[in-house]
């Protein structure tokens, strides 16, 4: 069962399916790439994929639903969630929910 993003906390991992909505840069020192999403609420995050994750070589593409598994939220605010792709992070499936 997939978490909705408001039912998410910090500091807590959990199982999200969201949409791409765009991939920025990869941050000033290459460490990761920071991709944003909604939820089927259309609430956003922000998904920061470290390079050395096993979300790492996943190719995105913009309007497709992901499932993933161990995203660890790293800071809510009142507009924006920022969580990351840990270790043990994963893909379950991609498609058009």
């Amino acid at each position: 069962m997939t978490d909705s993003v408001t039912n998410l906390e910090e500091g807590q991992k959990h199982d999200l399916t969201i949409q791409m909505v765009e991939q920025q840069d990869r941050d000033h020192k290459g460490q990761s790439t920071k991709i944003v999403f909604r939820d089927v609420t259309d609430q956003q995050v922000t998904l920061s994929v470290f390079r050395n994750s096993p979300l790492a070589d996943v190719e995105w593409s913009t309007d497709l639903w992901y499932q993933l598994e161990n995203i660890k939220i790293h800071n809510i605010t009142e507009d924006t969630i920022v969580a990351r792709a840990v270790g043990n992070s994963g893909l379950l499936s991609v498609g058009n929910f």
